[in-house]
């Protein structure tokens, strides 16, 4: 039996803490961010922004980035930089 592909699910933010934090899809960063905000949680900047993968984990920009191509996730008005956003996929 093949092993399902990995793939983006989320955008997601990890706080200084570990608490990986995300919203559903299309949201954005931003969206997850102000969430937290509207939650009493303000970071004030500290955290780390990633992606929710299909397994689970959170994966930082540049190694979403090779998941989402190898996932063929990328849109193709995507721009050409090492890292994801996004905008990139949804």
């Amino acid at each position: 039996m093949d092993e399902p592909i990995l793939a983006i699910v989320a955008a997601a933010v990890r706080l200084p803490d570990g608490l990986v934090c995300s919203l559903p899809r299309p949201a954005r960063h931003f969206n997850v961010i102000r969430s937290l905000a509207s939650h009493g949680i303000d970071q004030q900047g500290n955290h780390e922004q990633g992606f929710l993968l299909s397994d689970g984990r959170f994966c930082r920009r540049t190694p979403a980035r090779m998941v989402a191509e190898k996932a063929g996730q990328i849109l193709p008005t995507a721009g050409q930089t090492k890292e994801l956003f996004s905008e990139d996929v949804w």
